[in-house]
């Protein structure tokens, strides 16, 4: 008898300590995936944060090197934040060009490089518009 209620006093807790690590997985995951939505001007304000960055794009800059930088607030080295395709990425994209001129989010961990706000786009995903002029 004293082992029987032993054991199901030991299941009661193992019962509560599966529902709590359970809520606790639940409430991490939403915070993972939660982002917050920026006007590009706060984003330097948010580094190291994933986020969807919006604005309108004033620049798409081909350099020399084969990265492309998708400028917004005004054109380099004017601008007040970047979104940067790596060279090696930049073949999974197309059209770029007619990202100027149009209201766009990007989705991704902003970083800071020279004093600026960036966010490295490597997938199509990354990138949507979401209005014109």
């Amino acid at each position: 008898m004293y082992d029987l209620v032993k054991q199901n006093k030991y299941v009661k807790i193992m019962k509560k300590i599966s529902l709590l690590s359970f809520s606790f997985v639940l409430v991490l995951s939403h915070f993972a995936f939660c982002q917050i939505k920026i006007p590009y001007l706060e984003a330097v304000r948010h580094v190291g944060e994933q986020a969807i960055v919006f604005g309108k794009v004033d620049e798409v800059l081909y350099a020399k090197n084969g990265n492309i930088f998708i400028n917004f607030g005004g054109e380099y080295p004017y601008n007040d934040f970047t979104g940067l395709i790596l060279k090696e990425d930049t073949q999974k994209f197309e059209n770029l060009k007619n990202l100027q001129g149009k209201e766009v989010e990007i989705i991704g961990m902003i970083k800071e490089f020279n004093s600026l706000a960036e966010i490295v786009i490597s997938d199509t995903s990354q990138i949507k518009i979401t209005g014109n002029e």
